[in-house]
């Protein structure tokens, strides 16, 4: 298959690249800098006709013969659903030994204040500051299930059950 114009300009413009490349590196500093100037040159013109050679030769896979295109049917497009905002949750150990300090932690609320932990009917103490989760140290001195509730006065309300052995 015969060269075009262009592919003939591209081919002769490599080779020069190439021989200025080799005969710069004998050269003095001074012509040194203008020949590797001259590559440079040569180089974006090389790049310049390789893209105008693809804009303007069509793909030789093309084939005169149209292909149909899938036929579409109008569906409806499935719209996010919103992610649910995860509920405050208590952590800690279900069974617990009486007097052994074990971690209470709240998680899924944010670093709040003023966030009271509850055993039952008594007030144990309050949650501390912590990213993800924020956490108290707690004994528990009376053997039997215990009702672990967090609870503040915006309305936060998280619970979990302990057993105290």
């Amino acid at each position: 298959m015969p060269k075009s114009k262009s592919e003939k300009i591209k081919s002769l413009l490599k080779h020069l690249i190439f021989l200025v490349g080799i005969v710069s590196k004998i050269m003095p500093a001074k012509i040194r800098v203008l020949m590797v100037a001259f590559s440079t040159i040569a180089g974006g013109l090389v790049a310049l006709l390789d893209s105008c050679d693809q804009n303007v030769n069509p793909p030789a896979s093309s084939s005169p013969v149209k292909t149909p295109e899938p036929v579409t049917t109008p569906t409806e497009t499935p719209s996010p659903k919103p992610t649910r905002i995860p509920l405050p949750e208590i952590k800690s150990r279900s069974m617990v030994k009486v007097g052994e300090p074990f971690l209470v932690q709240l998680c899924n609320v944010g670093n709040k204040h003023g966030v009271s932990l509850y055993a039952d009917k008594y007030r144990l103490g309050y949650f501390g500051f912590g990213i993800p989760c924020m956490n108290l140290q707690v004994t528990l001195n009376q053997k039997g299930q215990r009702n672990l509730r967090a609870e503040d006065d915006s309305g936060l309300r998280a619970s979990s059950v302990v057993i105290v052995q």
